[in-house]
């Protein structure tokens, strides 16, 4: 049981599985697609744990699914909390473009006011 709480923690703090999630969530259409690309990768995260336990296949009931449960808390959290604040800041910043744009073409004409 300690070993599948630190395979959990491990993997839920690695940079490696951090990397890889975002770049499934940023690359990736569909949710499930994120979902079971961070599943893929929780198994692969816990593979070099599984040849040094004394027991291999009690290694693979617990570091197996503790991996792909970090693994999957990070996807979620990218598709619940970091995508939409990314899609918010892009949109936000095309909208601060188009309104210099704006504002520059006003400038350049010699008016600030909106004319009718």
């Amino acid at each position: 049981m300690e070993e599948a709480l630190a395979e959990f923690a491990a993997t839920l703090v690695s940079p490696v599985a951090t990397v890889v999630v975002l770049a499934l969530a940023f690359g990736l259409r569909r949710p499930w697609h994120v979902r079971v690309g961070s599943a893929a990768m929780g198994v692969l995260m816990a593979a070099p744990g599984i040849p040094t336990s004394a027991h291999p296949l009690a290694a693979i009931l617990g570091l197996v699914p503790a991996a792909v449960a970090a693994c999957l808390l990070q996807a979620e959290l990218c598709l619940v909390l970091l995508l939409p604040a990314c899609r918010l800041a892009v949109a936000l910043a095309a909208h601060l473009v188009l309104y210099l744009r704006v504002l520059r073409h006003r400038l350049a004409a010699g008016t600030t006011r909106r004319e009718g």
